[in-house]
């Protein structure tokens, strides 16, 4: 009944995976589509690389006209080297961030138009949350209802390594020991202070139970 029940839930977990799937196409297909309206407004022919190149000839104006002069330079030698054209260089060298800056907003405009850089970075998040296969970190939300009945068997049943690998049975204890845990993390180290040992697990397992940011640590 215990191992019919799982596979139940292991079905689940990969029915929702499939629907998660079928939403996700259109935020991908939605992606795609943003990222290309940038790359437009970036290209070589695009408004921000054509303020970038007027910005630039305006930057060499500007420097051609103030070349020679340093901070230190006095006012009269200010006037005398440029004969009274001090300020015309430095409004087109205001120009010239002006027009940067032009090119620059017309990409957050656009981004701002999708819905803005936060919404953009959710939006991937959601795709890439659930790339491949992996329906394993969607099985805790079918099951999460048995835990209570699950660690009460586990600690009525004996259970007996067929082998001398005794990992997953260490494991278990491991899970028991941080049964009454409310955290999203429980600590990687036994009561000795050794690192519990999940290497055992699949590949696909093992990046749902270990977070590489917390160092130490097994997601619950």
């Amino acid at each position: 009944m215990f191992c019919k029940r799982v596979a139940t839930k292991i079905k689940k977990a990969k029915s929702e995976l499939e629907e998660i799937r079928l939403a996700e196409r259109e935020i991908a297909e939605a992606l795609i589509g943003n990222f290309r309206t940038v790359l437009k407004d970036i290209d070589a022919d695009g408004p921000a690389q054509l303020a970038l190149a007027k910005a630039a000839d305006m930057t060499a104006e500007a420097r051609a006209a103030l070349q020679g002069l340093d901070e230190e330079a006095s006012a009269d030698e200010v006037v005398r080297r440029l004969g009274g054209k001090a300020s015309p260089a430095l409004l087109v060298f205001v120009k010239a961030l002006v027009s940067q800056a032009r090119g620059l907003a017309k990409v957050m405009k656009t981004v701002d138009g999708f819905g803005g850089f936060a919404k953009q970075y959710e939006q991937i998040e959601k795709v890439s949350a659930h790339h491949g296969n992996l329906w394993e970190p969607l099985l805790y939300g079918q099951i999460s209802r048995d835990r209570a009945v699950m660690f009460d068997l586990a600690e009525k049943l004996e259970f007996t390594a067929t082998s001398e690998d005794g990992r997953v049975l260490d494991v278990l204890a491991h899970a028991q020991r941080h049964q009454a845990a409310c955290g999203e993390y429980i600590t990687a180290f036994d009561e000795e202070g050794r690192e519990v040992d999940i290497t055992f697990a699949t590949q696909n397992w093992r990046k749902v139970v270990v977070d590489k940011t917390r160092p130490g640590q097994l997601v619950r």
